[in-house]
């Protein structure tokens, strides 16, 4: 594992040492833990940009947003 050195602003730092004594962890961990979150979110980012672009113009029955508001008018009407 490497070794590096980062400059965190004091109100961070305070918060990363408050979260790693709530769950009784290292800050190191509570930082690699949060760099994981942020890989992770980004690659789903780019998974769901990478279908969207696939599937955009699939619909050809008019106007999506238009069919969207009509069969959601059907939730209203619940018993």
């Amino acid at each position: 594992m490497l070794r590096t050195i980062i400059s965190i602003d004091e109100v961070d730092k305070k918060w990363i040492d408050q979260k790693a004594a709530k769950e009784n962890k290292t800050m190191t961990a509570i930082i690699r833990q949060a760099i994981q979150f942020y890989r992770d979110f980004e690659n789903k980012r780019i998974e769901f940009e990478k279908l969207s672009e696939k599937t955009r113009g699939i619909w050809k029955k008019g106007d999506g947003l238009k069919y969207q508001i009509a069969i959601r008018k059907e939730w209203d009407h619940r018993p």
